[in-house]
């Protein structure tokens, strides 16, 4: 029962996990590794913050821990997309 929880809501992130890698690929092959360095750590703090408010002081549980990875996945996502199209600076 947790384990479909949590996979239910972390199956929504497929996209933002292709995304993210083929960003990343993408902005290697232009030898930029500290922008997605960044964008990448910036996800993980919006993880654990998720993860502390809805796992920790809501009770979520497993589901909750799938929102929180979900939403930073898809932030992250976004955050390439936006340096990729020019609409955000790169970190060089």
């Amino acid at each position: 029962l947790y384990a479909q929880q949590f996979l239910v809501v972390r199956a929504l992130a497929a996209p933002a996990v292709l995304l993210c890698s083929a960003s990343n690929g993408i902005m290697r092959g232009y030898l930029d590794t500290k922008t997605p360095t960044l964008i990448l750590l910036g996800s993980n703090a919006v993880n654990l913050i998720l993860d502390i408010v809805l796992v920790a002081n809501l009770g979520m549980g497993p589901q909750g821990a799938g929102i929180a990875t979900t939403v930073a996945e898809w932030v992250a996502a976004l955050c390439f997309l936006g340096v990729l199209s020019g609409k955000l600076p790169s970190a060089d």
